[in-house]
């Protein structure tokens, strides 16, 4: 992956954090970005129907995890 690829995926909506000000460097969450790619790829092929459908299915088990680590 190149960088002009990663900030593609940021300028589509690729959930990020900056450590500082324009230029300092992102970070990114690999759960959040794994789930975010997902979910585009989805979008792509199948539309956004299924693509909603996939992300709430990934909404679910993200609070049945947090739900089962407390």
């Amino acid at each position: 992956m190149t960088l002009a690829e990663i900030d593609t995926w940021v300028r589509k909506g690729l959930p990020c954090r900056r450590t500082g000000n324009v230029r300092s460097p992102l970070k990114f969450d690999l759960a959040v970005t794994f789930a975010w790619a997902t979910i585009e790829k989805v979008r792509r092929e199948a539309g956004e129907a299924v693509a909603k459908a996939v992300r709430l299915e990934i909404e679910r088990d993200a609070l049945a995890a947090t739900l089962a680590r407390r």
